[in-house]
């Protein structure tokens, strides 16, 4: 469906609801997408995170392979298994950047100056 928006583009994205089951009721957490032009293809690879709120793609460069992440960050809601969570998701982030030259992490990181996250996420 993403890669319908534009004959231009081709896109890789990973969603959090099974539609599949029928009626959705509540406000679900999205996925993550990322789109990239035709013309790139070749150069393009995903790479697969198995966790929707992670998408990554690997652009081969002349400087060196880059990784573009779309992350989807958990909000810090005072419970400590969604600090755990955002933990990993830091570590998922980290293990990514070991495999390639660049990386380029961009979304929603729902990250407050006086949040717990806060000191997780700047040393990523």
């Amino acid at each position: 469906m993403l890669s319908e928006i534009s004959d231009e583009f081709l896109a890789y994205g990973l969603s959090s609801v099974d539609v599949s089951s029928g009626i959705i009721k509540g406000r679900h957490y999205g996925g993550t997408a990322i789109l990239y032009r035709k013309q790139y293809a070749r150069i393009i690879s995903v790479v697969n995170s198995c966790e929707p709120r992670l998408c990554a793609i690997r652009v081969v460069t002349c400087k060196g392979p880059i990784m573009i992440a779309n992350v989807y960050m958990l909000t810090d809601n005072n419970e400590y298994e969604a600090y755990d969570e955002y933990v990993c998701m830091c570590t998922m982030i980290h293990s990514i950047f070991l495999i390639v030259y660049f990386l380029v992490v961009a979304g929603d990181l729902n990250c407050k100056l006086d949040s717990k996250f806060y000191d997780v996420s700047v040393n990523l």
